[in-house]
């Protein structure tokens, strides 16, 4: 019993179509990360202008912010929102990182 319609032809599988999948997967993942940091640095200046308010300043808190600033960044970063790590991904791709 034939696995395919009539007139369907299926596309095979090559090793060359996974290995091009995993490159896109992995040009994704070094964007995203790129963006991440991209991100971190951009969220701790933020947070280096807000007073300390109610919790009054110190190594503590000055800590915790920047913990907090590298939160945020990720979850706009996972988030996909900025298009940062697209755009990342798009220039590794053109110059010839992944194909």
């Amino acid at each position: 019993m034939p696995l395919t319609q009539p007139g369907i032809t299926p596309h095979p599988i090559s090793n060359h179509n996974i290995a091009s999948h995993q490159s896109n997967k992995a040009t994704e993942e070094v964007a995203k990360n790129f963006e991440a940091v991209f991100l971190t640095q951009a969220f701790n200046q933020m947070l280096d202008t807000v007073s300390p308010g109610a919790f009054g300043g110190g190594h503590a808190e000055k800590t915790w912010k920047s913990f907090m600033g590298k939160e945020y960044a990720q979850a706009v970063a996972d988030s996909g929102t900025t298009g940062i790590s697209d755009s990342i991904a798009n220039m590794i791709r053109a110059y010839g990182g992944t194909e």
